[in-house]
């Protein structure tokens, strides 16, 4: 009998993205275009996902690029939060229910760095529950490298699945090439969560054009009742 872990992205599949906001907040504040802003910030947050910069020297280096040597760490955190908008409440209510219904081990599955997962899991803690204390969150915060192209995350997902008995994964993310290494790389199952892409979003920007890529391993989700119907026909049991 197959045993599922479902592992969930963060950013546009439990949680609403706004990043042009933050950009335009950040081009207003330092007096830079936003053009140029955005291309710094991304750049910064891309460097800090993939433990290029250490946490105090990220912190340093936005309220540098703000021009705000100065911030507090509140000032800091109110202008960051502006990255994300409202939890997407249906989506977390599935995963929970994923648990608690269909009897199946979950888990968090996102590109987030320390400040962000520190932020969200103080913020939005039911968004962020895995439900068991041995479920420690997959974030490249933890893992030192960024989904897809560092298989590190991947490789913590393999072994969260053998840690749960599991001999089966389903991946909900809003990246094509991210379901594409688990899928072709791992043998995990996707589903392609699309209703909330933010195409501003940092790491898109430094990641090559998404590919739509077909498999009989990957379901298409534009909704968040196709999303459910997806996780029922890769048999997870919601009732």
């Amino acid at each position: 009998m197959e045993s599922t872990l479902v592992l969930w992205d963060v950013g546009a599949v439990l949680l609403e993205l706004n990043y042009a906001n933050v950009y335009q907040a950040g081009a207003r504040i330092s007096k830079r275009s936003i053009e140029e802003f955005k291309k710094l910030s991304s750049q910064l947050e891309v460097d800090i996902l993939n433990g290029n910069i250490s946490y105090e020297e990220h912190q340093k280096r936005i309220r540098d690029l703000l021009k705000k040597p100065d911030m507090t760490r509140q000032e800091l955190e109110d202008f960051v939060k502006q990255t994300w908008g409202n939890e997407i409440t249906p989506v977390v209510n599935l995963k929970q229910r994923t648990y608690f219904e269909a009897d199946c081990p979950v888990n968090i599955f996102s590109n987030l760095d320390r400040f962000g997962f520190e932020y969200l899991s103080r913020t939005h803690p039911r968004m962020m529950q895995t439900f068991r204390p041995d479920a420690v969150p997959i974030c490249s915060y933890f893992s030192k490298g960024t989904k897809p192209q560092s298989l590190n995350m991947y490789g913590d997902g393999a072994a969260s699945a053998e840690k749960f008995g599991c001999n089966r994964v389903v991946l909900v993310d809003d990246k094509e090439s991210v379901l594409k290494v688990g899928i072709e790389q791992f043998g995990w199952y996707g589903i392609h969560f699309t209703p909330y892409i933010d195409h501003d979003e940092a790491i898109r920007l430094h990641s090559a054009t998404e590919q739509a890529f077909a498999s009989d391993k990957l379901f298409v989700a534009d909704s968040v009742e196709e999303l459910e119907q997806a996780l029922k026909d890769f048999e997870i049991c919601l009732k």
